[in-house]
């Protein structure tokens, strides 16, 4: 078989997932174009031209009016800050919407099963707190114990002290911290149980290994075409996100058994660093005006799921 049979076999593997992508339904755009926004352009600046984001979502099947809807939605939203320049749009990822995306990329692209110091948080949410404050909350990567109640491992907390101070500064919530609760790591496992649905996450990960393990043989055989590299790295990380913002990322010993996150999380990082370089060059091309950010970006993404250096080309 030679290289451009193998290469192809990657780009029918990315066909069939971007195929189940769009028979998905309801066909959320807005969250794809997110997973965009997040993974490839926030590390570049933060900022396209309409006509960058239509050549982008378009390789994934997106259509022109479709997209510009989106974008004008998601602005309205609060995500982009939106610049005219004559008849050109450049959209700006909007300060709160940049740390939301910080925020959300700690947990993404975060180490699975470290050994780490805990700093369980135990929060109590004031009666009648509005919904926009439990969003954010599960979010941040808490779980729920009850409407009031809810905890987590090892919380970032300038982020969840900003995220109180706007949301609960009239009616102030109660923060209990236990750094080393006295519970067995048992009891912390079935509290975990109840706070997540960690059988639902287990249940992901184990689908995300099936869909993407033929991925790495794919990729450990040739080197994909830049645009296939880009598709598939969207998908990928889309895919991923949708997991791992679900799940409180316990630290190794509090794990339920044979944790299929890790093996998820090891071939995740695999197939990433095989796509960040021919990706890093699609986006050179499609998005001339990032160029300038390249440098900064590859910093930040040699940095991702605990260090791609010694996997990836891009270094």
């Amino acid at each position: 078989m030679d290289g451009t049979t193998r290469q192809a076999t990657f780009a029918a593997l990315v066909a069939e997932a971007l195929a189940r992508l769009h028979n998905r339904r309801p066909l959320r755009t807005g969250s794809f174009t997110l997973t965009l926004w997040g993974d490839a352009v926030e590390p570049r600046g933060g900022a396209l031209w309409l006509s960058s984001v239509v050549r982008i979502l378009g390789l994934c099947g997106f259509g022109e009016r479709l997209v510009r809807t989106t974008m004008t939605r998601l602005s309205a939203e609060g995500w982009f800050e939106r610049e005219q320049h004559g008849r050109r749009s450049l959209y700006r990822t909007a300060p709160e919407a940049a740390r939301r995306i910080r925020a959300a990329a700690a947990r993404i692209y975060a180490v699975h099963g470290a050994a780490r110091p805990l700093d369980w948080h135990v929060l109590v949410l004031p009666t009648g707190c509005g919904e926009q404050l439990r969003r954010e909350l599960a979010w941040l990567g808490f779980g729920r114990l009850s409407a009031e109640v809810w905890i987590h491992p090892d919380p970032d907390r300038g982020r969840l002290s900003e995220l109180l101070a706007r949301e609960a500064a009239d009616r102030p919530a109660l923060i209990f911290r236990d750094p080393v609760p006295e519970s067995t790591p048992e009891a912390l496992r079935a509290l975990g149980a109840r706070a997540w649905d960690l059988g639902h996450v287990g249940e992901a990960y184990r689908g995300f290994v099936e869909a993407f393990a033929p991925w790495r043989e794919a990729l450990a055989r040739a080197v994909p075409d830049p645009e296939d590299a880009l598709r598939g790295r969207l998908l990928l990380i889309h895919a991923w996100r949708r997991i791992v913002l679900d799940d409180p990322l316990m630290p190794r010993g509090l794990l339920p058994p044979e944790w299929p996150g890790l093996a998820a999380f090891a071939l995740c990082r695999e197939v990433y660093a095989a796509l960040l370089e021919p990706s890093e060059r699609a986006l050179d091309l499609l998005a001339p005006e990032t160029r300038s950010g390249a440098a900064a970006a590859r910093e930040v993404l040699l940095r991702r799921f605990g260090g791609l250096a010694a996997l990836s080309a891009v270094a």
